[in-house]
């Protein structure tokens, strides 16, 4: 690719950049998709980066924050998005932890009373409990808070599943 058409995708990263955030392997697969090589898209993330239109850290918060306070997600399946992406461990970890433990609880809770509400109340107590414990695990909390969440939800004093 000539330097013209590597400015103007330099150009066009800055301009998505400015509107919401991209972490380097969104940029890298735009850039890929522009028919920049391999070389090209190092450069143009390299540059990014430096101008601060790209930064991992600040993606991955924003990212984590989001995905649990408006989809009602849980920490590992945030962790699990996140490296889809190529974003590094120690990153990821960072960005998980940045987001308060009280407000990833309250979402877990609201998330499992909005989910006890659309089980039918008529259904076999255990059933109940063993679908919520599911639901939340596919969701991405881990199972030692979900547990405790649901025993306290339904009103169970269940030993085991």
């Amino acid at each position: 690719m000539d330097s013209g058409k590597f400015d103007i995708v330099l150009l066009k990263m800055k301009r998505l950049c400015s509107v919401r955030e991209y972490c380097a392997g969104d940029i890298s697969a735009k850039g890929v998709k522009s028919g920049l090589n391999e070389i090209e898209v190092a450069r143009l993330i390299e540059i990014l980066k430096k101008d601060k239109f790209v930064d991992d850290l600040r993606y991955s918060e924003a990212f984590a924050r989001d995905k649990i306070k408006l989809s009602g997600w849980g920490p590992s399946k945030v962790v699990y998005a996140l490296k889809t992406k190529g974003v590094d461990s120690e990153i990821i970890s960072a960005a998980v932890k940045s987001v308060d433990l009280g407000l990833r609880r309250g979402v877990q809770k609201r998330v499992l009373e909005q989910k006890l509400k659309k089980l039918n109340r008529d259904r076999d107590p255990d059933s109940v409990f063993n679908k919520l414990i599911r639901f939340a695990l596919q969701r991405g909390y881990g199972f030692g808070e979900v547990f405790e969440a649901v025993k306290e939800l339904t009103g169970k004093n269940k030993k085991s599943i």
